[in-house]
């Protein structure tokens, strides 16, 4: 017991010792640990119709992420990330997988140039590169929270930013005049790789120069552009896709209430260089909003139009990839029918979700995803929202309500257009402040 004792003390005294020495030191480490466990089985008529499926089966894993950080210099960082797997079942090593999940550099030119190489996360625009969220993220129970989290982490979603591998630099200049500051951000990924007897490698590149002024006025401009090589396979004919976008925002106050009005539209073109039977499709999109804020809320009117031809491989890429095979049941029935995405899968499946770009409008699901299923950037579109956030009924009371009235520009196979509309409202409800808890409490 008393050396027990003792080891403890040494630990305590020396802990801030340590904990020095690995603020100083030049190799520090991170890591994520996740252990799951699910148990499926066939019901309702199924369990009596299937008779090839299993009754009920269980699976899960083991997953330690095991980050490394390195600064050889002060302004330089080398990051990688190594996972070690374990499927449940295996044994003597069996189901076990190591790999390179990240590997990275990042820093800083000079004091200047901020630049990353390796796997890097990009964002610009709605309608540029975006990476938008799945379907039924914004209204599923917190119960669900974990598994959307632990989606997300399979297929390195970061907010809305996509994970490409390239190279990605930017820099600032700060003026003193009617211009206040330039930022400029540039980048180069590739989005496909060569493929023996395939498609062309696919690249991405992409821009954007913003003009921050002394009146709230700013500008900017953002491009991106899609393209095959044509070198790298032995086809003729190679893809690209050029799109432009043009902001301009100021802000002010108006009866000690700020706002902000931001206009915006681009242009894009859709092609195949070597294909003289294959047209040149030029769409274009315009969208423009106002927001303002007081005490009692947020509110955003806007206008958006979406023109039918307008396409952008960024922006249009959905995450979930109807396509690809459920984990669990991916057959079923005694034809060997394959399953068919459900509620569930999207919750909880990481399988199903997509990490790379798409060069054509992917499927979707109308009944979750009919109004907007590529988000702002869906073609064929026009219409009005008007959002009020955080508004405060009482201390204790707070809603947020959405509104969307949009139509077809065209309609698709009949002169009729559709319309869509879209309406939704969320509580929070304060207990704690409600009923004087000392712990906070919302519903």
């Amino acid at each position: 017991m008393k050396n027990i004792y003792l080891y403890y003390l040494s630990f305590f005294m020396l802990f801030p010792i340590l904990g020095q020495s690995q603020v100083k030191s030049k190799l520090w480490y991170d890591g994520n640990a996740r252990v799951m466990y699910n148990r499926d089985a066939l019901e309702g008529t199924l369990k009596e119709t299937d008779t090839v499926s299993t009754r009920s089966n269980g699976g899960g894993f083991t997953i330690l992420d095991l980050g490394f950080h390195f600064t050889p210099v002060d302004d330089i960082e080398i990051a990688s990330e190594i996972r070690l797997k374990n499927d449940f079942g295996g044994m003597w090593g069996n189901k076990s997988v190591v790999e390179l999940r990240r590997l990275s550099a990042k820093g800083v030119v000079n004091n200047k140039i901020a630049f990353s190489v390796g796997d890097i996360y990009l964002k610009q625009t709605k309608f540029t590169l975006y990476n938008y969220e799945q379907e039924l993220s914004e209204y599923e129970p917190s119960v669900f929270r974990f598994y959307r989290d632990f989606v997300n982490y399979e297929n390195y979603y970061q907010s809305n930013y996509w994970r490409l591998q390239g190279v990605q630099t930017n820099f600032s200049y700060n003026m003193y005049n009617f211009i206040e500051q330039l930022d400029f951000d540039g980048f180069a990924a590739r989005v496909r790789g060569q493929e023996w007897m395939g498609k062309p490698e696919l690249l991405m590149i992409g821009g954007s120069a913003v003009i921050k002024s002394s009146n709230n006025l700013n500008l900017g401009s953002h491009y991106v552009n899609t393209f095959e090589i044509l070198s790298s396979s032995n086809s003729s004919v190679t893809y690209y896709n050029p799109v432009l976008n043009t902001q301009l925002s100021y802000s002010g106050t108006l009866k000690d209430k700020p706002y902000k009005v931001l206009l915006e539209g681009g242009f894009s073109k859709r092609g195949w260089d070597g294909d003289s039977l294959a047209p040149e499709i030029k769409g274009n999109f315009m969208e423009a909003s106002i927001h303002s804020k007081s005490k009692k809320g947020e509110i955003n009117l806007g206008f958006r139009y979406v023109d039918t031809d307008f396409r952008s491989t960024g922006a249009q890429t959905r995450r979930i990839n109807y396509n690809n095979s459920t984990t669990t049941y991916p057959y079923y029935s005694n034809n060997y029918t394959q399953r068919k995405v459900s509620l569930i899968d999207m919750m909880s499946d990481p399988n199903i979700y997509n990490q790379n770009l798409s060069t054509s409008l992917m499927n979707y699901n109308p009944m979750y995803s009919s109004i907007f299923p590529y988000g702002n950037a869906t073609p064929n579109r026009i219409g009005l929202t008007a959002d009020i956030d955080n508004f405060n009924l009482t201390d204790y009371l707070s809603a947020k309500v959405q509104t969307q009235y949009f139509s077809e520009i065209i309609g698709q196979g009949t002169t009729n257009k559709r319309s869509f509309n879209k309406s939704t409202l969320h509580s929070l409800l304060s207990l704690d402040k409600l009923l004087s808890l000392k712990n906070s409490f919302d519903i």
